[in-house]
């Protein structure tokens, strides 16, 4: 059996692959490697980092900081090639998790290689140092090692680098300088729409007719070596994200996957996401050469990209988080209506050439029209997914997120608008947490157990803590936290929320009359109690007490005076 040489070369995107294994210490990018390198934004800083510090008298360490497959060790070997002489100034430590010595701990080994830069040697030290290193290891380093390399420790918290969902700051010190690779988002925000010059280059080196492009020489060798007409979903996948279109979709749904499922997603994990998109999980473990197999046509119509991108969601979390934005569940109403003729219809196929979502003779023309009658539902899920990628005429956007995307652009800008809206969404939400209690500045008290007669209600007045700064013309921004920040004063200082894409909707459907359930609660344990704490922080010198779902003013009122009295009284 002859091997598909497309197959092949999708093989080397593998995370198993041993193109994967990169040594950030040296040279070691193959052909493939350095084809497929894109030059980020991290990229340059680094870059910048070390020619200065090559130059600079002294000892300097530079931390590359992130987290597992994030590129460090691609980006380190890359400017092994890049800037040759004014790294090799530096010695380079790229895997802060190995022990190097039988007898040693992974972070006793790190400590001596670190040893220049603690506190007793630091003032005299010449030694120069890169350090690739996960967060989570740098944690566990100072947690452990801390006394020894304060001024170390110092530095990693003044700069934030270890701040969960915060930008880290360019803090100033003679010996430390860092680049974290998490602050660099595989997205950059942009006014109405988030983009990703990352995702696109790397698509584009893989799906394109460039002549040095390795995996399109591979293609036109696979289609020249099977028949034609053979349904090959592997050529099929290739050649559907070989339209620019498609792949602007594809994209599009790989950042609504990230943004609202806060998965951070690494360069490893791409390049393996694109092998599990091209090579379905029927095809990947035999020498396919695409021939037909049994049942040919089902087979063909279950793995091709558009079908088979939501349907397995068990492969990575990538594509569960995607099989979640399948556009079947979110279908309107004019699709609706077309579903039904669909499903009647002895010939389905002509609505998709109808709507230019297949052309005449196209390979999945005859797919669809052998397919069965109890098939129609499958019919018509492909009929939505193509119209996705190929239509917005049956397209339904998602208003939370373009609205949250929107805001969160603003918001990273200092636009002072934008603070203000999130932190009334906030506020509002807060005071609304419990039941909406249709009274300015009132909020309902959760007094834990379901009042069926009576609920008591208090005056909630939020101080919002913000700082006024200079808002950023910038028009894209590479550099953000992901989520919004929101603090209110309390009587012993101040209280901080971390608000993401679904507790943002979730303030949003508030807004919109909805009452948060248990469910809700148990999602959203932080938000649950730090409303809790604001709402009960004040003194209450003021109780209404009214009727369930009589829809007056309060009933009844509870006042306590300053010499302590209470007084109840009917209104």
């Amino acid at each position: 059996m002859m091997n598909n040489p497309l197959k092949i070369e999708f093989e080397k995107l593998r995370e198993s692959s041993r193109h994967a294994v990169i040594q950030g210490d040296n040279d070691s990018l193959d052909e493939l490697r350095k084809y497929l390198h894109i030059e980020r934004q991290v990229e340059r800083s680094l870059e910048t980092l070390v020619i200065d510090s090559a130059n600079q008298p002294g000892g300097r360490l530079i931390l590359v900081c992130g987290n597992v497959g994030d590129g460090k060790s691609h980006v380190l070997s890359y400017l092994n090639h890049k800037i040759k002489n004014e790294i090799s100034s530096f010695k380079i430590h790229n895997d802060a998790t190995e022990a190097h010595k039988p007898n040693e701990t992974s972070i006793e080994t790190l400590s001596r290689v670190l040893s220049p830069f603690c506190d007793q040697q630091i003032e005299n030290t010449e030694h120069k140092l890169i350090l690739a290193i996960n967060l989570g290891t740098l944690n566990n380093f100072l947690d452990e090692k801390r006394n020894d390399f304060q001024s170390l420790s110092r530095y990693v918290e003044d700069s934030r680098i270890l701040s969960s969902g915060i930008a880290a700051s360019n803090t100033s010190h003679k010996t430390f300088c860092h680049v974290n690779f998490t602050d660099y988002h595989m997205y950059s925000l942009a006014d109405k729409h988030p983009k990703s010059e990352i995702l696109s280059s790397i698509f584009n080196k893989i799906f394109s007719s460039n002549p040095n492009n390795l995996f399109y020489k591979a293609y036109l060798k696979h289609k020249k070596n099977i028949e034609s007409g053979s349904e090959c979903p592997i050529l099929y996948n290739y050649e559907f994200l070989l339209d620019d279109n498609n792949k602007r979709q594809l994209i599009d749904l790989i950042i609504q996957a990230m943004v609202k499922n806060k998965e951070i997603i690494s360069m490893r994990s791409i390049l393996n996401f694109i092998y599990d998109l091209i090579i379905p999980v029927d095809y990947s473990s035999s020498l396919y050469n695409g021939k037909p197999k049994e049942n040919c046509s089902l087979s063909f119509f279950n793995n091709i990209l558009p079908n088979y991108i939501f349907e397995h969601k068990t492969i990575s979390s990538l594509l569960w988080n995607i099989g979640k934005l399948d556009p079947y569940h979110y279908r309107t109403s004019k699709l609706d209506e077309l579903a039904i003729n669909i499903y009647n219809s002895d010939e389905p196929v002509k609505f998709f050439i109808e709507y230019g979502l297949i052309a005449n003779g196209d390979i999945l023309e005859s797919s669809i029209n052998s397919l069965k009658n109890d098939d129609r539902e499958q019919i018509i899920k492909l009929f939505a997914r193509l119209s996705f990628f190929r239509s917005k005429e049956f397209a339904k956007g998602d208003e939370f997120y373009y609205k949250y995307m929107q805001l969160l652009f603003d918001w990273n800008r200092n636009n002072l608008d934008a603070v203000k809206a999130v932190n009334r969404l906030t506020e509002e939400s807060i005071r609304k947490w419990n039941g909406d209690s249709k009274q300015a500045q009132k909020t309902i008290i959760d007094l834990g157990k379901k009042q069926t007669k009576y609920r008591v209600l208090k005056k909630l007045q939020l101080e919002p803590v913000f700082e006024r700064c200079t808002e950023s013309d910038k028009s894209e921004l590479d550099v953000f936290s992901p989520q919004f920040s929101v603090s209110f004063k309390n009587s012993s200082g101040t209280n901080t929320i971390h608000v993401d894409y679904e507790l943002f909707k979730l303030f949003e459907k508030i807004q919109r009359g909805y009452r948060p359930n248990r469910q809700d609660t148990n999602n959203n344990v932080s938000f649950a109690n730090f409303t809790k704490e604001l709402v009960a922080q004040k003194d209450v010198s003021e109780l209404w007490i009214d009727e369930v779902n009589i829809g007056k003013e309060s009933d009844f009122l509870l006042t306590k005076d300053s010499y302590g009295d209470y007084k109840f009284m009917k209104l």
